[in-house]
């Protein structure tokens, strides 16, 4: 999977403002690079999936407003990520830990690889955490 997501940093406490980065990525188990761009050709950071959390809540969505948003969790520092359309938040998610998009699937009974309410794996609802292995 590669493609592009945007970062939200909050750590401009001073302006009380979030920064949103633009970043091209690629997955290559276990690993996640995060590039400028899709032609920059130096890795600007590594993130080891082994043991990462990825978390995914409509309610966080809503609360700050922030559509296909998910946050990432690993050893070398936890992330905000957004997605450009709920099908590609669906796609970075289960390329992400595919057992954690169908555990929250089929705990809401709506896993279905086709498109339906809710995007391609249905309307999840309320946040769930899974740990990579």
């Amino acid at each position: 999977m590669r493609g592009y997501l945007n970062i939200i940093d909050k750590s401009d406490h001073q302006a009380l403002r979030e920064i949103v980065t633009r970043k091209y990525f690629v997955i290559r188990r276990p690993y996640l690079f995060v590039y400028d761009h899709e032609e920059d050709g130096v890795e600007r950071k590594v993130i080891n999936l082994t043991g990462a959390q990825l978390v995914y809540s409509e309610q966080a969505e809503a609360m700050q407003q922030r559509p296909f948003m998910f946050s990432l969790s690993a050893k070398s520092g936890g992330f905000n990520l957004q997605a450009g359309s709920e099908k590609a938040l669906y796609e970075w998610l289960e390329a992400i830990d595919p057992l954690y998009v169908g555990t929250l699937a089929s705990r809401k009974g709506t896993y279905s690889r086709g498109s339906g309410p809710g995007g391609p794996f249905g309307s999840i609802g309320r946040a769930r955490a899974g740990t990579m292995r």
